[in-house]
């Protein structure tokens, strides 16, 4: 949370029980686990984004389920990007000078003063790095760090471990360098805000 301008007390957490008492009209779902993890709990119309290869599971009652996504390895109903609110990402306080390491696999070859860490995060590392080295190791099925770095206007190198594996790392890191971030930055006009708007 170190990254946005939110309020923490707006978020709450809740069991699975209640969740279903809720009786929500519209539930967004911004990744498939999570959607396949709740799914008997939901109710009403359900926009979930498709990151990954799934089953395109459907209801056999009232409840519809509406699937988004943008690449070929992802199966969706609604040709969609997923995008950033970037207007609630704070302004940096700082720029700092060093070199953040990501990728799904990092080899020990690849130096640098942060790395990536799969069980937990380093606070708002964009206060901390000037330049983002991305390890392109395998799959990366929507990545974030690519926009949110240049958004910072940081500088970013991706090393092409598998160049014949096209994701978002490679489509993302084209597009934005080639068109900006509007494909990637959330407005009214986005899909999944259009439909719940509705």
């Amino acid at each position: 949370m170190e990254k946005y301008n939110a309020d923490l007390n707006t978020v709450v957490p809740i069991t699975l029980t209640k969740l279903y008492q809720l009786k929500l009209d519209q539930t967004i779902c911004l990744d498939i686990k999570s959607f396949y993890g709740l799914k008997e709990f939901l109710t009403g119309d359900i926009h979930v984004f498709s990151n990954e290869p799934h089953e395109m599971f459907r209801y056999k009652n009232d409840r519809t389920v509406t699937y988004y996504g943008s690449y070929d390895y992802q199966d969706f109903d609604v040709f969609n990007y997923l995008k950033l609110n970037f207007d609630i990402f704070k302004p940096l306080v700082y720029d700092g000078i060093g070199t953040f390491v990501s990728g799904p696999h990092i080899p020990k070859e690849y130096k640098g003063d942060l790395y990536k860490k799969h069980d937990g995060g380093v606070g708002n590392i964009f206060e901390l790095i000037d330049t983002l080295t991305y390890i392109h190791t395998s799959i990366d099925t929507n990545n974030r760090i690519i926009p949110e770095a240049f958004y910072y206007n940081k500088h970013i190198e991706i090393v092409d471990e598998c160049p014949d594996l096209i994701d978002s790392i490679t489509l993302r890191y084209n597009d934005i360098m080639k068109n900006g971030l509007g494909n990637y930055t959330l407005t009214k006009d986005d899909e999944i805000v259009k439909a719940i708007a509705t």
